[in-house]
């Protein structure tokens, strides 16, 4: 009797165990399923922050070439990267973007990829052009988005 009692108690425990195994087995798969989820929760709103943001730069970029094309036209530039020569006198549409203290179209022309290090007929860059002209902080803006 006592081996039988020995044997249905050591059956016991291991139906005990295998039991409590089975408990954690489930309790680990539901922690990992709520973790998988909650991952795949913030890699969607990582996506949707991300499509966010390419599509306000997309809209940045599209408005600042309008405002590039309406600028270059208007001063009868034929493109950004190109100067309007006369008399052996180069100047860039940077560089009058500059000189008129407008920052607006400056930063849309850096956008737009203009070369901020290019130098006129007298040899000067848009940033140094801004410094000579800012009067009492006149140009402030300009250097601003030239820096």
């Amino acid at each position: 009797h006592r081996l039988a009692g020995e044997q249905r108690r050591w059956q016991r425990e291991r139906a005990e165990a295998q039991a409590s195994e089975e408990e954690e087995e489930r309790h680990r798969l539901g922690s990992e399923a709520e973790l998988a989820q909650r991952l795949g929760a913030e890699a969607a709103a990582r996506r949707a922050e991300e499509e966010r943001q390419r599509t306000a730069e997309e809209k940045a970029h599209k408005e600042a070439k309008k405002k590039v094309e309406v600028f270059l036209k208007a001063r009868g530039f034929k493109t950004m990267l190109m100067p309007r020569t006369t008399c052996f006198k180069a100047t860039y549409p940077l560089h009058v973007a500059v000189q008129e203290n407008s920052a607006d179209v400056v930063s849309a022309f850096l956008l737009c990829g203009a070369d901020k290090k290019v130098k006129n007929s007298s040899g000067k860059m848009p940033l140094e052009v801004a410094q000579k002209l800012n009067n009492k902080g006149s140009h402030q803006a300009v250097i601003a988005a030239l820096s």
